[in-house]
């Protein structure tokens, strides 16, 4: 269907706005031999067919809402459309209604009124039929923009060797390095079938509009930005007659003076962001001593292999000769490289502010850093945990007294930690021991030297132990960390806090942080110094999280711990702490269902029945429908006189008839009890009724279902006057029953002549 304000294809024949009206695809080509064909009147009939199109694009703008388009603004580009130019939006708004097609006859247009028209006419000819040198085709195959930028460079290739076809080896350069990214993409014609491991914290894929997620389409998006479309920008720009010396000025590899921004042209690669970095890296057959920094800032995780961060580099040759020189984030550059060894000597680092978990778990890097002048450093924290081999000097590193002072687990399993830098000791000074120092030391967890510390003060205050032993588990709003204790020096605290009479209490976090995130074994470490496992709205995830899933032998031996060790007392409030939710009906189907029973197992075997049958817990037990592991388990119970929320009921009728005959056989519901029932339409409320006829009026039509004839029956067996049953909805029972077909088999099962 065609757009409202689209051109109107009316128009006069055989100009070159009627033929683009007859056909909105016309190709460049088309175009350009039409001119050829017509130049005498060509700058006329561009201006009017140019002019025609504006007009139209504005009428489309003025009919259609630019807010519903700013979200994909902001996909399309990574600028939120509150932040953009006003200019580059409205553009961008046209070119969207005027379709793809329209919109580039549009910019074309745009181009050839801006142009030398002759030259332009001439020169895209020499292009279309220009057989493009070898070097360069190579070049760009295999990604090597800096290269193919040097060559176009030196002046020895004419413009009109510069064919289309070159365009044609770009976009073939850009599906191939979307196969590296994606699974199954097939070049970019197919959406994919996820981000592969390695890029998966380096991009980002949403739902789109259709709702699903096109990683094809996101990685292309992304590879926009890369070097190699730069250059197909720049390829483009000289097929249509600019000189290679104007298309290269202007591009984004020049600035503003005419100075080519890279430093070091003698390389091949140039990624310009850290996204393409991170694909050149992945690929093996990219040499790293051929990568020209100059526009990178981070090397954020590019090499990590832990947790959500993969790597398939296994060849860092070359590495030793980066230019790190503008380089700001290291952060987890290497983490969890167990064998990396390369020589990192020469890097400069002095621009680097952030050095967190740099070298975290390199087990095999030994490389000399002595000559490493991170004077912008902010964050050390992590940065040579369990370099098992690394002994570098770092006496010469010139770091502040407070950056050290919050430096966590920075020599954790390193040797280091047994001989320190020199500054290190300075902050430390294990000389003066005292409470201050301590507490220093606690916050940094450099337990080795805590521990010293600890010895050499003979007694602390009950003040000083609790808030010794917060700084044991604290961590910083709104970070996750499974990070503990060390146990030698917490149970020597615990301990020398026992021989005082003072008890050291933690938070009930810390045993939910052990069970949610595989540290079983210090939460039954934890027990050994006598704490227990207790719960509250607030920190029960560990539990929460376990009853959530599969009963997998992990979370049985989670769950038996639990109620082995509680210091809960078993009532109403230890449900509601675990989440289930006595006003929210069916709270239960968040859990999974066979995890539940072996929970109920264990308590039921570890506490007396009576605590789980009291009168107060049974309600709360059918308010929650976990009534039903009583029933599973064999455990005999009274409902009789139970008190329950009336809108509890609802919910059984609605899901589980079954455990509704169970109440009316344990006399916990009589056909004139009151329940709620809601109703969703005409009063979107809550209405009062007496069971029965609630029943009846859902079921009356059912008959055929076994369980429905067995809740009659019971009914009848209970006893109930109709009269006291009242109405529902205006009609009592016999007028609910008067359309139904199965009338006089109801009235005959409940026993009513």
């Amino acid at each position: 269907m065609q757009k409202e304000g689209k051109p109107n294809k009316a128009a006069k024949a055989q100009t070159l706005l009627s033929l683009i009206l007859e056909n909105d695809n016309m190709s460049e080509e088309a175009i350009i031999a039409y001119l050829k064909a017509n130049v005498k009147n060509a700058k006329k009939e561009i201006k009017a067919a140019l002019k025609h199109i504006e007009d139209c694009a504005y009428e489309m703008t003025m009919n259609n809402d630019y807010e519903e388009y700013e979200l994909e603004y902001e996909d399309e580009t990574g600028i939120p459309a509150s932040e953009c130019d006003s200019n580059d939006f409205q553009r961008w708004f046209e070119d969207k209604l005027l379709d793809e097609d329209l919109a580039k006859i549009r910019t074309l247009l745009e181009e050839l009124m801006n142009e030398n028209l002759q030259l332009r006419l001439d020169s895209q000819v020499n292009a279309n039929s220009a057989q493009s040198p070898k070097e360069l085709i190579e070049a760009i195959q295999n990604y090597e923009v800096l290269k193919a930028l040097n060559i176009l460079q030196i002046g020895q290739i004419e413009r009109k060797r510069i064919g289309k076809d070159l365009l044609k080896v770009c976009d073939k350069a850009i599906d191939s390095l979307i196969d590296v990214v994606v699974e199954d993409s097939k070049g970019g014609k197919e959406i994919g079938k996820d981000i592969k491991g390695a890029f998966s914290e380096f991009i980002e894929v949403d739902y789109n509009r259709q709702g699903f997620k096109d990683y094809s389409g996101e990685a292309r998006k992304q590879l926009k930005k890369s070097s190699v479309y730069k250059l197909r920008e720049i390829l483009e720009s000289i097929t249509k007659g600019k000189s290679i010396e104007s298309a290269l000025h202007n591009s984004v590899f020049y600035d503003k003076k005419g100075n080519f921004k890279p430093k070091h042209k003698e390389l091949s690669f140039i990624p310009l962001n850290t996204f393409e970095l991170k694909v050149l890296v992945e690929i093996e057959e990219v040499n790293l001593g051929q990568i020209d920094l100059s526009y990178i800032k981070s090397l954020a995780a590019l090499f990590a292999d832990y947790a959500w961060w993969r790597t398939n580099r296994k060849d860092f040759s070359g590495i030793e000769q980066w230019d790190t020189s503008k380089i700001n984030d290291m952060c987890k550059l290497f983490t969890g490289l167990k064998d990396f060894r390369a020589d990192l000597s020469k890097w400069n680092v002095s621009s680097v502010k952030n050095f967190n978990s740099m070298f975290e778990d390199c087990e095999s890097f030994e490389s000399d850093l002595s000559k490493w002048k991170p004077k912008k450093a902010e964050d050390i924290a992590f940065m040579f945990s369990e370099a098992k081999s690394f002994t570098s000097n770092l006496d010469a590193w010139n770091l502040s007294k407070e950056l050290v002072e919050k430096a966590k687990y920075l020599f954790e399993n390193c040797p280091l930690s047994q001989n320190p830098p020199s500054w290190y000791k300075a902050v430390f000074d294990m000389d003066n021991p005292s409470v201050a120092l301590l507490y220093k030391l606690v916050k940094i967890r450099d337990y080795a030297r805590a521990k010293e510390c600890f010895s050499k003060l003979q007694t602390l205050s009950k003040e000083e132990y609790i808030e010794c032993a917060r700084l044991c588990f604290y961590t910083e709003p709104g970070v996750i960390s499974t990070a503990l204790p060390d146990k030698d020096f917490f149970t020597a605290l615990v301990n020398q806090a026992k021989s005082q009479n003072i008890h050291i209490p933690i938070s009930n976090e810390v045993m939910q942080k052990c069970l949610r995130f595989g540290k079983l074994e210090y939460a039954k470490y934890l027990v050994t110094l006598g704490y227990k496992v207790t719960i509250d709205k607030q920190n029960n995830f560990g539990v929460y999280v376990a009853l959530k899933s599969n009963p997998k032998q992990e979370v049985q031996d989670i769950l038996r711990f639990f109620v082995q060790n509680l210091g809960n007392e078993i009532n109403e409030k230890f449900f509601e702490a675990l989440g289930f939710n006595p006003e929210t009906r069916g709270s239960r189907d968040n859990f999974n269902e066979k995890t539940l029973d072996i929970f109920f197992k264990e308590l039921l075997a570890h506490y007396p029945k009576e605590i789980f049958t009291d009168k107060k817990m049974l309600g709360f037990f059918i308010n929650t429908d976990l009534i039903y592991i009583l029933f599973n388990n064999g455990i005999e119970v009274d409902l009789q006189g139970v008190e329950i929320n009336p809108r509890a009921i609802d919910y059984y009728l609605d899901k589980y008839l079954p455990k509704f005959l169970k109440f009316l056989e344990l006399h916990l519901l009589q056909a004139d009890t009151i329940v709620e029932h809601y109703i969703y339409y005409p009063r979107d409320t809550f209405v009062k009724v007496s069971v029965l006829l609630l029943f009846l009026d859902e079921f009356k039509n059912k008959l055929t279902n076994n369980n429905i004839q067995k809740i009659l029956k019971q009914f009848a067996k209970n006893g109930f006057d109709v009269e006291k049953l009242g109405t529902y909805e205006g009609k009592n029972l016999y007028e609910i029953l008067e359309d139904s077909k199965y009338k006089e088999e109801i009235l005959s099962l409940l026993k009513i002549k």
